[in-house]
């Protein structure tokens, strides 16, 4: 059994979809359980409560129904999203594909529209977890390949990915949509296994949920696995970066320290005295294993983190640079620039161009 949420500002509109005979002919299939006016008293109850289907309305005041898709998507808390509008306007059909909708119905919604929605639903949905259970055995597999080339460093790991992307494909036959779906649960898996061995490198990659979006608006096999393999390969950069494999003991305590502890000023000084050692040797035995010195170590993780920041949050430059041990905000913003050979303002203002 489905269980069904219906959010709409309007109390007439949600009394007229409860009366369609719908429900009573798949009520061993659906449970309309829910119903809401306000999108905040609906948001509250899908974080509390097992919600299978929500049906929301687009235009609604304050909070609106793309607003309500996003918390959704981003804290996983719907299997299957429809969105509903009175507008037959193309930027809300996009900007619920890009977020994972699984349809868009215009208003007024009959019986028989929804009876269609139901069955694709109910079909997706069982689909869906048929090709869970098939695939969950054959993605930890794949999955414990990749993490050992990341930790090892391998190689090889490019023709690992290709080896890993034909298993999926496999699995899903030319369905973009499925193969979309064993890739995302993939790049989920093996971000999670890696965060619980570096916690650190949450703080410098993007998180698969992002990927994910990517996934759902791809209609083309290429240009997921493209996706996907970018994804991949930023891990697999990020930890042979800042915690290769070969590294001496004495560096390797070093570099946990600094990688959890990026919000201090972080002096070889301190760091040498966390590892027992004077600053000297500290400095010879890092450059020797990470080859780069310990302050151009630091500077390069602090922006890479800085580069994340400015991708995810609105906060100011005096903000972030409190929080990356930075007194200056202005100093953080020069090392920005000689890190990647531009201003922080023409970054934020590429990321705008990309939006």
């Amino acid at each position: 059994m489905l269980n069904v949420m219906i959010v709409d500002d309007f109390k007439v509109f949600i009394t007229q979809l409860r009366k369609l005979d719908v429900w009573k002919k798949y009520s061993d299939r659906f449970d309309l359980k829910f119903t809401f006016t306000d999108s905040c008293k609906a948001l509250e109850t899908l974080r509390t409560n097992r919600v299978d289907v929500l049906i929301t309305d687009i235009k609604m005041p304050g909070f609106s129904g793309i607003d309500l898709l996003r918390k959704v998507r981003d804290e996983k808390l719907c299997r299957c999203t429809v969105l509903m509008s009175e507008y037959t306007d193309f930027e809300f059909a996009h900007d619920a594909i890009i977020l994972g909708a699984f349809d868009y119905i215009v208003k007024p919604v009959s019986g028989q529209m929804m009876a269609v929605l139901l069955d694709r639903i109910h079909a997706s949905l069982s689909e869906t977890n048929e090709l869970e259970v098939k695939s969950d055995d054959a993605i930890l597999l794949n999955v414990g390949i990749l993490m050992d080339s990341i930790i090892a460093g391998n190689d090889n790991f490019s023709g690992n990915i290709r080896k890993l992307m034909k298993n999926c494909r496999d699995m899903a036959g030319e369905n973009v949509i499925r193969y979309g779906f064993v890739l995302s649960k993939t790049a989920d898996i093996l971000y999670k296994k890696l965060e619980c061995i570096y916690p650190w490198i949450r703080h410098i990659t993007y998180h698969p949920r992002k990927l994910k979006s990517e996934l759902t608006a791809s209609d083309d096999l290429t240009v997921s696995e493209s996706l996907f393999t970018g994804f991949c390969n930023d891990l697999f950069a990020a930890v042979r970066t800042y915690h290769p494999s070969g590294m001496n003991e004495l560096v390797q305590n070093a570099v946990d320290y600094i990688l959890m502890n990026y919000s201090r000023k972080l002096k070889l000084s301190e760091v040498a005295d966390v590892c027992y050692v004077n600053q000297s040797h500290l400095s010879h035995s890092f450059k020797l294993n990470m080859g780069m010195s310990f302050v151009d170590y630091v500077v390069q993780y602090k922006m890479q983190i800085l580069r994340m920041m400015l991708s995810r949050t609105d906060m100011n430059i005096s903000d972030i640079a409190e929080e990356l041990g930075y007194i200056d905000g202005k100093y953080m913003s020069r090392l920005f620039k000689n890190t990647f050979g531009m201003t922080i303002s023409d970054y934020k203002s590429s990321l705008t161009g990309l939006q």
